[in-house]
């Protein structure tokens, strides 16, 4: 993925974008921007409406220069963290959740991406 080459070939940036910028924004724009507003009014509604929002991309990239496969491929193994980290915004009913374990999440993959870079 386009985050694990960054890791990769710039691994302190590369990491400290990943582990401290991607999560803000990330949460900030699809869940408390696009989950948060409709599971205030209708919660059945917020889950498969931030479904759709992270498909935008991945959508525009399949349709214009990336193999649409592996962009169906990347959508689907993100979907499942995207919705627990909605799950972890509605029950803890802030922002925080999210960003946080995103970058948990994000810090030991960058980890991983590093030790496998260095190992080689």
């Amino acid at each position: 993925t386009i985050s694990g080459n960054v890791i990769y070939e710039s691994p302190i940036w590369g990491t400290i974008c990943m582990v401290l910028i991607v999560p803000f924004t990330t949460s900030l724009i699809y869940y408390a921007t696009g989950f948060a507003p409709t599971c205030n009014k209708r919660p059945w509604l917020a889950y498969p409406l931030v479904a759709l929002f992270i498909a935008v991309p991945r959508i525009f990239n399949a349709v214009t220069f990336w193999d649409p496969a592996e962009e169906l491929t990347l959508y689907l193994s993100q979907l499942p963290f995207h919705l627990i980290s909605c799950w972890g915004y509605e029950k803890a009913d802030s922002v925080w959740a999210p960003i946080f374990a995103h970058m948990v999440f994000n810090l030991f993959s960058a980890i991983m991406i590093l030790i496998l870079r260095f190992i080689q």
